[in-house]
């Protein structure tokens, strides 16, 4: 406690100074005093005497006082710093000034500090300038009462000499003699007596010192008041003299056992003493007093004085410790030699506790010299304490090694028992003494002997000095050991056990693979069936571990009740060694005698996620093989791995169906596997199987009788049917044809057929058969167009044929003018102004008298985003293929799931046309009755791939709004999907200059890549998302090739930017648009919703828009497994949570620690949010709807989310990504 003080009161001396300007007298000089004081402080603390003289001549106040009264003379005294003492008392630093301590009480002077320091220097200093050696504190405490209780004997000394009152009581009547005797301080007590101290001052009950010292049983301090004539009659207020408690004292021991017998014995010593001293026969006992006290202080003429007047040289203490123990044990060797000298010494005298000989303390110490005088005095060498531990034991367990030598050259024996049957071998090796087991070793120790059953370690014994070694790891003893001639390197404990057991379990790998060169067994086991390397496994060393897997252990040991390695680190939580055997190939799946598997087993929430992982991939990896042995394994083991997810919304099913193994798949079904379930992008089986163009599954599948075969899926919502075709695969087509239940009419997206795809791509046959199967002839995309109007633009002439032949009406499609044609001048009245939405295709009134082939007819379009690029270059019917691009169209990576990987026709028409919603056709203009004739002239626009910078021009006519320049570059086919330095395009500059009038010319007339993506992996709906300007947002959105869910460099959608930045119109324009996935989760595992709940109230709008979404889910758990309710709970934000609740958030879902919102809210302390969720969660148990909240700012949301398509990039990237 005095150290704590002493640091409180060092850490808060310039704060408690700074603060002590509030005590000032002129309040209108309070601030400028205050920084004068603390300027003061600051200099005194930092010993910069001369400014803090120059501070006090600017006024200031060398005793301004802190909130408690304290000046900087008591900090200064406290804390020890002479020289500030010296420099304040110079500068008439107030002596007298008076605290209050959070320690010593109030009333405290700088003395009562210095004192309580114990600083006789600051103490002189303190007298010499006047302090007060009476002063009193709140308790009447003097300094004096302060020095005599805590033993500061040349502070007491100091204190008399000054005046100090002797005999001056406190509040409870105490003088500093009640102290020291209370403590037991002879030395002091004498001096006070010697000092005219009164023996039979009574304090407040009535007690004297003596009752004190015999409360205490200070045997010394007891001999010596009676000595100086204290009164062993006095009775307190309890009727009681110090004898007559010391009575009390003993009968209590006996009958309750307490104090211990140790105490009681020293009852009966203070009862002798007190029948001595009635007998008159003191005097011995004064005398022994004075000798024990004359060898603690080492005053040698006063022991060689005490010995002539007859003290007894064999006298015991209270411990029963002799004059010569204490002597040895203070290493006081001129009088060590004096008692030898003694006649009649007990050089063998044990003391009472532990038996101990002075020989067995000097060797446990070291101490040569006194050893050697011991043993030539006729020390036992062989002398056992209560343990039967000699001399020699001692100094091998301490590692004295010239003290070992010398008792074994005196006669101890080398190989010494004690009761527990340890040497000092043992005790060496034991140690990592290496001198010292090298010199027993020499001297013949046995290094095989076993010791016996102690409170060491375990129960039992048996261990050789090898086996401690191996437990304590010194790894030279352990090496002296095995080098020894006739070790047992195999050596078994009580429990069976080796040394390499014990290396094991404590994690020595130097030790073990020293011991594994010099023939340790590996496999030996003991009595509980482990191997040393379960226990390396129980103990969690993973080091070790390894080690022994390389050395060929069994890594699936078994121990006597069925348990593997796995099974055991498991238990132990073990996280590095369960990670280490599941690496090579530990079985997961064995069970012990009770039937438990490894992660049945396991001790925290850590383990479990490792082994659900390894469990995870274990069943990918079989599926992929088509190892039914590894799914059986599962299932047999109480995995329901049937319907459980390998990754977010990908099933067992969906994984045997991408992997081509059908075995598996008609396994799955027969167990019960959902045939229609939907994985992330709302794609089912039947959808793998048709764009894997898998027969024999399309074949196993079609069995079910419960598939869905018209089931949209993908995030385009196309059928397996459609799918198949958009591939190529041309067979699976015909048998999802061919099946009753296929509906060939059914719609995709843009209301687009599977006679649109199969005549788009130029399937002949596929066409047939679709018209065989009623086909409508005439179905009609969004934008009107037909299959026959895509056969003519493909220049399918045998499908138009047959399809006019089915009755395909023919209504061509508006062709767009030649750009080089167009007359723009209107456009560019104003330069600078934007023209409307419909402006650039007003320029087709005036040119539909124009001939010729439109050489700006939009690219192929179909649902795979990367058809659109300029970078692969159109190959027109007839051409040969650019064998100078640098591009491989076949070789390019697709971003998306739908793109055509399968066989091609010779030729390929233009993919379908996707008119971009929200761009429609200029009303003025009658498209079916004003078609332009083509020009026969007119030259196709080749696209400049070779162009990669983004020229400056193109982006001034993108802000300028220039449609005349844009044109232009159209027309020289400049790759309008370059990028400048931050690797935006074309399309983010528009974005950037709020330009939605640019951004829809660009969908019309060139082939822009509307998901391309800058440095940052921002594509420009991101861009336009951070901006917050919804019209930019619904423009790029109007076109169908917009991904709404790419990721960037950050993983966040644009979904993700427009929450995180609060932009509400734009978070409901992307909720209003039905490819958005509003539930994709960033790296962190957070959907936008868990960013706006972040946000509390300053995201409730945000929140809401998004709540709106009916493809919202909820309650979709991040990384943690907290939904947004959670966040919210734990926030204690009671009006988000009321949003989430009306918006169908459940407050049941427990994250990965197993805790529900209400668990959340309720270890915050938030009790009305408290109250909130419990009763929705009642409500939720009860099957009930929600009530909704007054407090609630929302006016309607949807209770229930729907499954929503997810983004084609992340579909693209397999099924097995972001597991």
């Amino acid at each position: 406690m005095y150290a704590l003080l002493i640091a409180t009161v060092a850490s808060l001396w310039v704060v408690q100074q700074g603060n002590s300007s509030q005590q000032s007298d002129n309040k209108q000089d309070d601030s400028v005093r205050a920084g004068k004081n603390l300027d003061f402080s600051i200099a005194i603390k930092n010993k910069n005497w001369w400014y803090a003289e120059k501070l006090l001549k600017k006024g200031a106040n060398v005793d301004t006082k802190d909130e408690n009264g304290r000046t900087p003379l008591h900090l200064a005294a406290l804390c020890g710093d002479k020289e500030a003492v010296e420099f304040l008392l110079a500068h008439g630093a107030d002596v007298h000034a008076t605290c209050t301590d959070p320690i010593l009480g109030a009333n405290i002077t700088p003395l009562h500090n210095a004192v309580y320091r114990g600083d006789l220097e600051i103490v002189v200093l303190l007298v010499e300038h006047n302090a007060d050696v009476n002063a009193e504190d709140s308790k009447n405490c003097t300094p004096l009462h302060n020095a005599a209780g805590n033993g500061r004997e040349d502070m007491a000394i100091f204190l008399l000499d000054n005046g100090a009152s002797v005999n001056a009581q406190d509040k409870d009547g105490q003088t500093p003699l009640h102290g020291a005797a209370y403590s037991g301080l002879p030395s002091i007590v004498e001096l006070l007596l010697d000092r005219g101290a009164k023996t039979d001052e009574r304090d407040k009950d009535g007690r004297t010192a003596l009752h004190l010292a015999v409360d205490k049983a200070n045997l010394d301090v007891v001999v010596l008041l009676l000595d100086r004539g204290a009164k062993p009659d006095v009775k307190d207020n309890e009727k009681k003299t110090p004898l007559e408690w010391v009575s009390f004292y003993k009968k209590e021991g006996e009958k309750n056992k307490t104090p211990e017998k140790t105490n009681l014995r020293k009852w009966e010593k203070v009862i002798k003493i007190f029948e001595l001293n009635k007998q008159g026969k003191l005097g011995d006992l004064v005398r022994n007093s004075k000798l024990f006290n004359a060898i603690q202080n080492g005053d040698l003429e006063a022991v060689q004085q005490l010995l002539n007047e007859g003290a007894d040289i064999n006298a015991k203490d209270n411990s029963d410790q002799t004059p010569l123990f204490i002597a040895v044990s203070k290493k006081e060797t001129e009088i060590i030699k004096l008692l030898l000298d003694t006649k009649g010494i007990a050089v063998n005298a044990k003391n009472q506790e532990a038996e101990r000989t002075s020989l067995h303390v000097a060797a446990r110490d070291g101490f040569y010299d006194i050893v050697k005088l011991l043993v030539e005095k006729e020390a036992d060498v062989q002398a056992g304490d209560k343990h039967r531990s000699t001399p020699l034991h001692y100094a091998a367990s301490n590692g004295k090694i010239d003290v070992v030598e010398f008792l074994v050259e005196s006669g101890a024996k080398v190989d010494a028992k004690s009761i527990y049957a340890d040497t000092p071998l043992h005790n060496a090796s034991e140690h990592g003494h290496y001198e010292i087991v090298k010199f027993l070793i020499e001297k013949e120790a046995d290094v095989n002997a076993k010791d016996r059953s102690s409170n060491v370690m375990v129960a039992r014994g048996g261990r050789t000095p090898l086996h401690w070694a191996a437990y304590n790891g010194p790894i030279r003893i352990v090496e002296l050991l095995l080098d020894t001639k006739g070790i047992v390197v195999n050596a078994r404990d009580d429990d069976n056990r080796t040394p390499l057991h014990w290396a094991s379990e404590r994690g020595h790998t130097g030790v073990a693979r020293l011991l594994f060169e010099r023939g340790a067994d590996r496999n030996a086991i003991d009595n509980n069936g482990r191997t040393p390397l379960l226990l390396a496994v129980f103990w969690g060393a993973p080091e070790m571990v390894e080690l022994f897997l390389e050395r060929g252990a069994d890594r699936n040991a078994r121990d006597n009740n069925g348990r593997t390695l796995l099974h055991l680190a498991a238990a132990r939580g073990a996280t590095e060694v369960v990670k280490l055997l599941l690496e090579r190939g530990a079985d997961v799946y064995v069970k012990d005698q009770e039937g438990q598997t490894p992660w049945n087993c396991a001790a925290n929430e850590e383990i479990v996620e490792i082994f659900e992982l390894h469990l995870r991939k274990d069943r990918v990896n079989a599926i992929q093989k088509g190892d039914l042995d590894i799914v059986q394994k599962q299932l047999d083991s109480g995995l329901n791995i049937i319907n459980a997810q390998c990754g977010p919304n990908v099933m067992p099913l969906h994984l045997a169906v991408v992997y081509k193994q059908p075995k598996i798949v008609k396994f799955f079904l027969t167990c019960g596997a959902n045939v229609n379930a939907k994985s992330i992008d709302d794609s089912t089986s039947l959808h793998f199987a048709a764009e894997n163009n898998d027969s024999d599954t399309i074949k196993i599948l079609l069995d079910e009788k419960e598939i869905q075969i018209n089931e949209k899926g993908t995030n385009l919502g196309v059928t397996p049917l459609q799918l198949a075709i958009i591939n190529g695969h041309i067979e699976v087509a015909l048998l999802l044809i061919a099946d009753k239940r296929n509906k060939v009419n059914e719609e995709g997206p843009d209301k687009t057929t599977a006679l649109h795809w199969a005549v788009n791509f130029g399937f002949l046959d596929l066409v047939k058969v679709l018209l065989d199967h009623g086909a409508d002839v005439n179905a009609k995309c969004t934008d009107g167009t037909t299959p026959l109007q895509l056969a003519k633009d493909g220049g399918h002439t045998k499908i138009a044929e047959i399809l006019a032949t089915h009755g395909a009406i023919d209504e061509t499609p508006f062709v767009l003018p030649p750009l080089e044609n167009v007359d723009v001048e209107h456009l560019q009245a104003e330069p600078n102004a934007n023209p409307g939405p419909n402006k650039a295709l007003e320029v087709q009134e005036s040119n539909e008298t124009q001939e010729g082939p439109n050489p700006n007819e939009k690219l192929n379009e179909g649902p795979n985003e990367t058809t659109a690029s300029p970078e692969s270059n159109e190959i027109q019917e007839g051409q040969e293929p650019n064998e100078d691009s640098n591009e491989d169209p076949e070789g390019q990576e697709s971003k998306e799931p739908l793109e055509v990987q399968g066989p091609k026709p010779d030729t390929e028409g233009p993919k379908l046309s996707t008119n971009p919603e929200g761009l429609e056709p200029n009303p003025d203009i009658d498209v079916q009755n004003n078609e332009p004739e083509p020009a026969p002239n007119a030259e196709p626009v080749v696209v400049n791939t070779r162009l990669e910078i983004l020229p400056r021009e193109m982006i001034y006519a993108v802000m300028d709004g220039n449609f005349v320049k844009l044109q232009s570059f159209l027309a020289n086919g400049d790759n309008v999907n370059a990028k400048d330095k931050e690797g935006k395009t074309l399309l983010h500059s528009a974005v950037r200059h709020d330009k939605p009038e640019v951004i829809e010319f660009l969908f019309r007339y060139a082939p822009i890549d509307p998901n391309a993506l800058d440095k940052d992996g921002n594509t420009p709906l991101h861009c336009a998302a951070r901006s917050g300007n919804a019209k930019l947002v619904e423009t790029l959105l109007g076109d169908i090739r917009t991904n709404p869910n790419t990721l960037n460099r950050d993983g966040n959608t644009a979904l993700h930017t427009a929450t995180r930045l609060k932009n509400v119109d734009a978070i409901r324009a992307l909720g209003n648009c039905a490819r958005t996935d509003p539930n994709i989760t960033d790296r962190g595992g957070q959907t936008p919703l868990h960013c706006a709940t972040r946000q509390g109230k300053e995201g409730l709008a945000s929140g809401d828009a998004l709540l709106k979404c009916n493809r919202i889910k909820p309650n979709t758990p991040d990384k943690a497994g907290k939904t947004p309710l959670h966040l919210a709970a734990a926030a204690g934000d009671i009006e988000t949570s009321q949003h989430l609740i009306v918006g169908g958030a459940n407050p049941n879902v427990q994250d990965l620690s197993r805790r529900t919102p209400v668990d959340r809210v309720s270890k915050k302390g938030h009790s009305e949010l408290a109250k909130l969720l419990q009763v929705e969660e009642q409500r939720a148990n009860d099957g009930k709807t929600h009530v909704k909240l007054e407090s609630s700012s929302s006016s309607s949301f949807p209770s229930n989310a729907i499954d929503s398509a997810n983004s084609r990039e992340q579909r693209a990237k397999g099924p097995l990504q972001g597991q």
